[in-house]
């Protein structure tokens, strides 16, 4: 898998998913769920900023745009 900060948004979710379903299952041992719950931490970050960065990046396309009362008619 590649590191963290390589993989698009949706790649880190579905391998979040994945990981989910996988300790949901149980049968691993400890050391295992604790690899497993380590990553998913690490994607829950990543997701978690390439969601803050879309949020910042609308917002100034947002701040960008003219208001309507501005433009004349």
């Amino acid at each position: 898998m590649a590191p963290d900060t390589e993989l698009t948004f949706e790649q880190a979710y579905t391998r979040l998913e994945e990981l989910i379903e996988k300790l949901d299952e149980g049968g691993l041992s400890l050391d295992e769920a604790l690899s497993c719950y380590e990553e998913a931490s690490a994607l829950v970050a990543r997701c978690n900023r390439v969601l803050d960065a879309a949020e910042l990046r609308l917002r100034n396309v947002e701040a960008a745009e003219p208001d309507v009362g501005d433009i004349p008619l």
